[in-house]
C-alpha cells in the first residue's frame, strides 16, 4: 500500500514539474541613434541592453565643419565610460564650423627702457581660423 501510494504521489509529481514550462525572461532592450546633421556621415544606431553602456562610434565627418569629440544628450555631454542607457536616446553630434575668413590676432610687445619707462609695439597678424 505504501508501495502504491510512493509511485501514485511520484509519478504527480512528475507529471505537475513535466507540464511546468520555464519562465521566460525577456531583456529590455533601448535603441540608441546618432545624429550627425546634414552632408555629415551615419553612423548605424546601437541596441543596447536596459543599463548596458554605449559603444563610442568613429568620429563622424562633415565638410565644412570638424567634430568636436562631444556627443551631446539633450543639453549634456554624454559619457561613454559611465553613463548607461535606461530608454532609447538619440546622440548628436556637436560640430565646429571651419571658418574661410581671417581672424585678426593683435600681440602687445613691452620694452622697457633705461629710466624703467614702458613702450609697446603692436604688431598686426591675419590668420585664418
Amino acid at each position: 500500500m505504501k508501495k502504491r501510494l510512493f509511485l501514485l504521489v511520484a509519478l504527480f509529481l512528475l507529471v505537475v514539474l513535466a507540464s511546468c514550462e520555464p519562465e521566460v525572461v525577456e531583456t529590455i532592450t533601448y535603441t540608441v541613434t546618432f545624429e550627425t546633421g546634414e552632408g555629415a556621415t551615419t553612423i548605424d544606431e546601437q541596441i543596447i541592453d536596459n543599463g548596458g553602456k554605449v559603444t563610442e562610434p568613429e568620429d563622424p565627418t562633415r565638410p565644412g565643419y570638424v567634430f568636436s569629440g562631444k556627443w551631446m544628450n539633450g543639453s549634456f555631454e554624454w559619457n561613454f565610460d559611465l553613463d548607461i542607457v535606461t530608454d532609447d536616446l538619440t546622440l548628436v553630434a556637436e560640430w565646429l564650423e571651419i571658418s574661410s575668413s581671417p581672424s585678426e590676432i593683435i600681440h602687445f610687445i613691452y620694452f622697457m627702457d633705461a629710466d624703467r619707462r614702458r613702450s609697446s609695439n603692436v604688431h598686426r597678424f591675419h590668420q585664418a581660423s
